[in-house]
Formats: C-alpha cells, structure tokens, sequence
C-alpha cells in the first residue's frame, strides 16, 4: 500500500535568508510518499534547483501550480513528491535562485536529509 504524507515548508519566497532555515530529518519507508510544497514566482526569474545526491534511494517529482489569479507576478507554487526507493540515506539540496546569477548566493537553501527504510 502506497501511503502518501503532505509536509508544508513555510518559506517567505521574496524574503533573503542570513542563515539556512532549519529543516527536519525526514524517514520514508520504501514506497511511501511525501510531498512538499515550496512558495514559487518564475516571474521573477527565481526558480528552485533540487539535487538528489543518490536516486537510487529516492525519486524526486516536481509539478508547478498555475497561479490563480491572472495577474503578472502571481506566485506559482512549487510541489515535489520524495518517494522512497530502496533502503539507505541521501540528502536533498534545494536552493531558490536566478540561474544566471551563478556567483551570487541563493535566496534560499534548503538541505533535507532524508532515511528510507
């Protein structure tokens, strides 16, 4: 059975953070599921990078929400769904940040450690 858990990571998107936010230790049994929706505005030209230091353990999925309203600038949310793969741990490395300002330090960083068992 497939079990699907929703984690909601409260990030101010327009916000420059001094520090990395905390972020806690997530452990997935294999098959199971758990999405995160992150605060998203390409129209800004911000978007999120997400590096998966093993795909063996987990699969990362990403979706953008349109925005509801039809206004330039609206935010589009960001969903990912971490599903666990095999046993083992890795860590996910998302960063918010414009990809053409590569010596520029991200607005955001996030690394979250995640255990399959």
């Amino acid at each position: 059975m497939k079990s699907i858990f929703s984690l909601l990571l409260t990030i101010p998107a327009c916000v420059a953070m001094a520090e990395e936010p905390a972020t806690p230790a997530i452990t997935l049994p294999v098959g199971t599921s758990i999405t995160i929706h992150l605060p998203n505005n390409p129209t800004t030209g911000y978007s999120w990078d997400i590096k998966n230091t093993d795909s063996k353990i987990v699969k990362v999925e990403t979706s953008t929400q349109k925005p509801d309203e039809k206004l330039m600038g609206a935010p589009s949310p960001l969903t990912v769904t971490i599903t666990g793969v095999k046993e083992g741990t890795t860590t996910l490395t998302m960063t918010y940040q414009r990809p053409w300002e590569k010596d520029k330090e991200p607005e955001i960083k996030l690394n979250l450690p995640i255990s399959v068992k």
